[in-house]
């Protein structure tokens, strides 16, 4: 590696000469401290010495490509190994090794349940390359493996499982005992969270060795910091890249789409990962190409603060091959002077190791000085790279000096019980003298401050019943000069839906919600996860279309219902209904049925109706009720109770029928599938919308049932009017409909189609055109288009798109000439004339 001095230069030349960035000026480059970096150089070149890696196809073969942060040339990594595929590549904390995986080619792509091959690593100077194991996998995309320490390898095994490799003596430990099939499991380095290609970050439990499911969020390419505090993705399609803070949950972007701080047209962001000291973001960008396998797909890196995870300034071009550069990570060598953080004015405090030598130190402020040490105070904000050179050496550090600012709390959550609340704060905290007043009364007996001083845990001496109101008065920050946080005023919300969560065994609110069951063998939450499958999507309120398709749930849930409903002989289901027209045939609205049934909810006309299974044979085994008519065009909370002898079914809130014609148990029922929409076969569909779902194994009283109901209630009515339009259309023009592999690893797209609107037929639409995105490829599956070209078939519904975030991380083709002066329309459904 060269010096530090010598690097500044050579890196100053190598991106003046960098034909894309040459072609504009490099803008200011926002400070994460709240103005433009001020210091004397560059943040590119503060990065330091290091490498990079990543995937490469330049050489007509996959393989494994490496650049020193100088400008030395890019050399390949791993040796030619005929029609065999090198990816995944991820650095050890040390940087002394590449681990990677090396597939056969009918491994490529991206095939459910993740490519396999032989896991092996490398050094960085592309000797030492050997075998670790004979077949391992990723988890659906290029991701293989987390380094736990410098000799330990957390990856995925052959069966779909975790595991852990012990490098020096080859020993396997399962992490996890359960295969999973479809998106298997990578954990991270303090075996507390998981993740996998559908993305969540879920809690890993050891002791069971199981993963403790979360809902997925949309995106892809999912992995986590080192030190275990943050995990990231791709958020959607060609950017945002986010990041978790995963002690509280709190997202937020870490890198843009097409961010004024990339490089001229590469503002398509794929790929990202964060170096082992978190002081560096590596990914790749194209010019708005998403081919994963022949884009251009360029490498950059970027400077960051490992402690909030923000970017210090402009991405660092790595790579300019037309080939397709993709999956970098990167390794920087420790900052021999180290890295300093606080607020201003900052004072740092530097005595180099080693024989006393007078060095030459400059600040990045403007100041220099002469020394064997040195004490320097930052006055002013901005991010400064500090050298101290003599004449044969240089060490480099980095002061990231913050504008002088008061804490804010950044998350606040009440737990199931109400009688704790947590606080997360943006920065460590001082609470002497601080005070805690509740509007309610309700008094806070203890506080106590967690590991990082950044969170608190309030404890009340009882809990909370209704929204609450915390009065913050007295808490200050941990800088030179204390910051005081101005009185504060938290609104704090208990959980309020199901009331009571005794016998609770599927709940599933919506698809933006945690959705989290608590198991009551193991006392563990879970979240409800609903596969969809055909048409089957979410609406703009995050509710459930079957739209002719069907969600289910795991086969795992769906036994857990079965047992906990044969052990107490009861059962509630409810759930918020916007019924099918009447007119359709009859449907499946929520069932446990295939050949053989436990229970069937369906629609007939307007009647909602429900077939229990009491009984082994016979015309009484499973005796259907018809319950109530279902308000069309309408939301309505329904419930329904079962216990030997007697059900009583509830529409919101209110008794609508109660009969004790059915007699018997549920000692017959088996492990069926739970399908929403449709029947196990993907027949009987059903074309309403679905939320608020809750299936329990007792019966809830009429008071629970009232108080659900209205709670669903003050939900729905908080909700904003959306404009919608019912127009009659013709198509003109329609973009580029992709392929499945020209969208990996997305297995949906929409694309924007053109329309001359020949007739409006409800709602205000004063354009000759509109430009609609529909649904092409669902499922894995193509969608065909609709409606018909010569515009006869059944009028359209379309919604405005920016109203509908469920759609925000699916792809979407959109290769049409720009027309800003039309709105970007959502076909949400056809219609029929009246």
């Amino acid at each position: 590696m060269k010096s530090t001095t010598s690097l500044v230069a050579l890196l100053a030349v190598a991106l003046a000469a960098s034909a894309c960035q040459a072609e504009r000026p490099e803008p200011p480059v926002e400070d994460p401290v709240g103005g433009v970096e001020t210091g004397t150089d560059s943040s590119r070149s503060s990065l330091g010495d290091g490498f990079v890696v990543w995937e490469s196809n330049r050489s007509g073969s996959w393989r494994l490509w490496s650049r020193d942060l100088d400008e030395s040339p890019p050399r390949q990594l791993t040796p030619d190994e005929g029609p065999r595929l090198h990816c995944c590549p991820h650095i050890s904390p040390d940087g002394r090794w590449i681990a990677y995986l090396s597939l056969a080619a009918d491994q490529q792509g991206y095939p459910q349940g993740g490519a396999h091959g032989a896991l092996r690593r490398i050094r960085p100077d592309g000797t030492g390359d050997q075998l670790l194991l004979p077949d391992a996998r990723n988890y659906y995309e290029n991701r293989a493996v987390v380094w736990r320490s410098t000799d330990e390898l957390i990856f995925i095994d052959s069966d779909q499982r975790t595991a852990l490799l012990n490098l020096d003596s080859g020993a396997v430990t399962l992490l996890t005992n359960t295969p999973s099939e479809r998106y298997p499991w990578l954990i991270n380095s303090q075996l507390r969270f998981a993740t996998s290609g559908r993305v969540s970050f879920a809690p890993f439990d050891k002791a069971q060795r199981k993963v403790l499911e979360r809902s997925p969020i949309g995106g892809c390419q999912p992995y986590f910091t080192h030190d275990g505090k943050w995990g990231f993705w791709l958020a959607a399609p060609g950017g945002p890249i986010h990041k978790i803070e995963l002690a509280t949950g709190v997202v937020e972007a870490l890198l843009k789409k097409s961010d004024p701080r990339l490089a001229k047209d590469f503002g398509y962001l794929y790929f990202p990962m964060i170096s082992a000291d978190g002081r560096a973001l590596a990914f790749a960008a194209s010019r708005n190409e998403h081919p994963h396998f022949k884009a251009d797909y360029e490498v950059f890196v970027a400077p960051t603060e490992p402690t909030t995870l923000r970017l210090l300034g402009a991405p660092l071009r790595i790579t300019t091959h037309p080939g397709t550069d993709r999956y970098p990570d990167v390794y920087l060598e420790p900052l021999g002077l180290g890295l300093h953080r606080g607020e201003a004015p900052l004072t740092v405090h530097l005595a180099p190791p080693g024989e006393p030598r007078t060095y030459n130190w400059t600040w990045g402020d403007g100041n220099e000085s002469q020394g064997e040490s040195a004490e320097h105070t930052f006055e002013r904000p901005g991010v400064f790279v500090i050298t101290a050179t003599t004449d044969d050496s240089a060490l480099l550090g980095r002061a990231i000096v913050e504008q002088p600012r008061a804490p804010h709390v950044t998350k606040s959550q009440v737990y199931h019980s109400g009688t704790e609340v947590t606080l997360r704060f943006d920065e460590p905290i001082d609470v002497e003298g601080a005070t805690w007043v509740l509007k309610s009364g309700v008094t806070v007996q203890s506080v106590e401050q967690l590991d990082d001083d950044r969170e608190l845990l309030l404890r009340l001496d009882g809990p909370l019943q209704n929204m609450d109101e915390l009065v913050i008065e007295g808490v200050r920050d941990r800088a030179a000069n204390p910051n005081l946080m101005p009185s504060t005023s938290l609104d704090l919300v208990p959980a309020s839906w199901p009331v009571d969560r005794d016998g609770l065994i599927l709940m599933w609110e919506s698809g933006n919600s945690a959705n989290l069951v608590i198991h009551g063998d193991k006392g563990v939450e879970e979240a409800v996860i609903l596969q969809a499958h055909g048409r089957a999507r979410l609406d703009r309120d995050w509710a459930l279309t079957p739209n002719g398709g069907q969600f289910t749930v795991s086969k795992e849930l769906a036994n857990r219902l079965r047992w906990a409903c044969q052990a107490t002989n009861e059962l509630t289901v409810e759930a918020v209904i916007e019924p099918q027209p009447s007119d359709q045939r009859r449907g499946v609205v929520l069932g446990m049925a295939k050949g053989a049934m436990n229970f069937v909810l369906s629609q007939q006309g307007s009647t909602l109706l429900i077939a229990l299974r009491v009984k082994s044979r016979g015309p009484e085994a499973a005796p259907e009720v018809k319950m109530m008519e279902l308000p069309p065009n309408e939301k309505s909370h329904v419930a329904v109770t079962y216990s030997a002898g007697r059900l009583v079914a509830y529409l919101d809130g209110e008794e609508a029928i109660s009969t004790g014609d059915i007699q018997g148990g549920f000692f017959h029922w088996q492990t069926l599938p739970v399908t929403i929409g449709s029947d196990a076969h993907g027949r009987s569909t059903w074309h309403g919308t679905l939320e608020g779902i809750a299936i329990y194994n007792r019966v809830l009283s009429a008071e629970e049932i009232r108080e659900n109901a209205a709670w669903q209630r003050r939900r729905l009515d908080a909700r904003s009017e959306v404009p919608s339009w019912t127009l009659v259309v013709e198509r003109t023009a329609c973009s580029t409909v992709p392929t499945l592999e020209e969208i990996a690893p997305y297995r949906e797209a929409l694309a924007v189609c053109e329309y001359r609107v020949l007739e409006t037929l409800s709602g205000e639409y004063d354009h000759p055109l509109a430009r609609v995105a529909q649904w092409v490829i669902q499922d894995g599956k193509r969608t065909p288009l609709s409606p018909a070209s010569e515009g006869k078939g059944d009028p359209v519904i379309v919604e405005r798109f920016q109203d509908n975030p469920q759609l925000e991380s699916l792809f979407l083709s959109e290769t049409l000439a720009a027309r800003p002066d039309l709105p970007l329309l959502y076909l949400v459904g056809e219609s029929r004339r009246r």
